[in-house]
Order: structure tokens, then C-alpha cells, then sequence
């Protein structure tokens, strides 16, 4: 074997095998932790999906809850886009959660809808707005269009809050569910108040 350089101390050595750079076990030490550790950004990746498909999955969970709230409340109205009734009843959003994610869970935002108009028709905003003045008034409208949004909520809800939520809204079914009755105009407004004020995310 020829003679090498320590890549360490500098030392002058003959190696035992060509691959060998350090003359002794302390340099070989010293030299694996002078070597920075590359992170497995792999594995990082891997875990940070992980986390946001879980983050995903218990806010859709929750979306789930809170329209089930929507349809029981509205059980017996019609569509609020084509003022007909319906075979399965949809809650659909006014704002839409890809506009105003914020809004996602805010029982003012969410109304009946009936299969056709939720899915697609895309909403039928413009129908929509029409049927919250109709059925609502004009007053209600501009409360659901503007002032829901100006209000700029900031959804920064962890996990555990969501699941927290989620056992909320399920008590709300059950207690809607043993009343089993349909509520009129004004009262269907004023269960989405109380609801929202039990949940407590949009104080």
C-alpha cells in the first residue's frame, strides 16, 4: 500500500485497504461527526403528508357533521337555489368552501340544496341569493354576502379542536333528532345562531 495524508490530523500512515482515508480510530470518530447529517427529506416529506392527509381527513369529518345540522334544520323547506323540493337534500354553501374556506363550518353560509343545484349547477349563486331574499329576506342576504365576510374569520384549528368539534356537533344531531320537528323561517335562523354559539368557532 502507498503512503497517505490523514484527511484529520494530516498524519502520514500506510493504510490497511485502499478505501481507508483516516490513520487511526480517534480520526475516523472525529471525522464521522465533523460530517454534516443530510436530512432524509424523503422520510420528512413522507411524514408531513401524513400529517395534512389527517389534518384533511377530521376537517372534512366535521364539514360531514356540520351539514348533517344543516339538513336536519331545513328538513321539510325546499332548495334554496330552485325553490323546488327534492329526493336527497345536500347542504351547500353560498360562499363555497374553495372561495371561502374560512366560511366552511358557519351554519349562515350553509342552506339546503337539492342534488341538481349543489352538484351540477355548480350552486346557482346568483339563484341562491335570490332564494335567501325570498325566503329570508333582503336584510339576510346582505348579512350572508357581506357581512360573514368582512367579519374575516381565520380557521387555525389543530386536530384535537377539530375532534372536539366534531363530538359538539354529533350532541347537536342527537338533540335536533329528539325534537324531530320542522322549524320555520325564523327559527331556522335562530337554531343556526344557537348552533354557531355552541360550537364556538366563529365568536
Amino acid at each position: 500500500m502507498k503512503e497517505k495524508k490523514c484527511k484529520v490530523c494530516q498524519a502520514k500512515f500506510i493504510p490497511y485497504k485502499s478505501t481507508q482515508i483516516v490513520c487511526s480510530p480517534k480520526c475516523a470518530i472525529e471525522l464521522a461527526f465533523s460530517k454534516p447529517v443530510k436530512p432524509n427529506y424523503a422520510k420528512i416529506k413522507r411524514e408531513e403528508l401524513e400529517v395534512l392527509e389527517s389534518i384533511s381527513k377530521v376537517r372534512k369529518d366535521l364539514e360531514r357533521e356540520i351539514n348533517a345540522i344543516v339538513r336536519i334544520i331545513d328538513n321539510g323547506h325546499k332548495c334554496i337555489s330552485c325553490n323546488k323540493f327534492y329526493n336527497k337534500p345536500f347542504a351547500g354553501h353560498y360562499h363555497s368552501v374553495g372561495s371561502k374556506p374560512n366560511l366552511r363550518y358557519n351554519l349562515f353560509n350553509i342552506y339546503i340544496q337539492c342534488f341538481s343545484c349543489n352538484g351540477f349547477k355548480g350552486g346557482l349563486l346568483l339563484e341562491y341569493g335570490e332564494g335567501l331574499i325570498n325566503t329570508f329576506g333582503l336584510k339576510h342576504k346582505e348579512f350572508c354576502e357581506y357581512e360573514l365576510v368582512s367579519n374575516n374569520y381565520v380557521l387555525k384549528l389543530t386536530i384535537t379542536e377539530l375532534k372536539e368539534l366534531i363530538v359538539i356537533a354529533k350532541s347537536i344531531i342527537k338533540v335536533l333528532k329528539i325534537e324531530n320537528k320542522q322549524y320555520n323561517n325564523l327559527e331556522r335562523l335562530q337554531i343556526r345562531k344557537k348552533f354557531n354559539n355552541m360550537l364556538g368557532i366563529y365568536k
